[in-house]
């Protein structure tokens, strides 16, 4: 897929996603295998206007966290 997603809630790429665009979401999870070129915007709305939200970006899980929740 190609474009942003903008969610309230979880957002889940499975092993076979491809996105090519940016996520804001309150949880994300990313199985290992899946493509995600792009930024991320995880937390509460609360969060991330007071500066404490989310971050990442791009690329693949790290090791060790295959599939889990950024947080």
């Amino acid at each position: 897929m190609k474009g942003n997603i903008n969610v309230t809630d979880r957002c889940e790429l499975k092993q076979n996603a491809e996105l090519d665009g940016d996520v804001i979401a309150s949880k994300l999870a990313i199985e290992e295998g899946a493509i995600f070129l792009g930024s991320s915007s995880v937390g509460k709305p609360s969060s991330i206007t007071s500066g404490g939200g989310g971050g990442g970006g791009g690329g693949k899980p790290q090791d060790g966290n295959s599939g889990g929740e950024h947080k």
